[in-house]
């Protein structure tokens, strides 16, 4: 499951990346181990606003589609 098959007001656990270039999601505070909670879906599905950890993040359908999560 990925970031972008949570529903609005579902929270997850961030477990790994399916991107090989992952830098740019690690430099962005998406950590494994760091909780993640869908606040606004975008009309069209991007963008996507969540909230990591203390701070509120909007992500590119194509980036939450990289970001493996294991549903809370």
């Amino acid at each position: 499951m990925t970031v972008a098959d949570l529903k609005l007001g579902q929270s997850a656990v961030i477990t790994n990346f399916s991107a090989t270039n992952h830098l740019k999601l690690l430099d962005m505070g998406c950590v494994p181990g760091n909780t993640i909670k869908i606040i606004h879906i975008g009309l069209g599905g991007s963008p996507i606003a969540v909230l990591l950890q203390d701070y509120f993040l909007a992500l590119r359908l194509s980036e939450a589609s990289q970001i493996e999560v294991t549903q809370l």
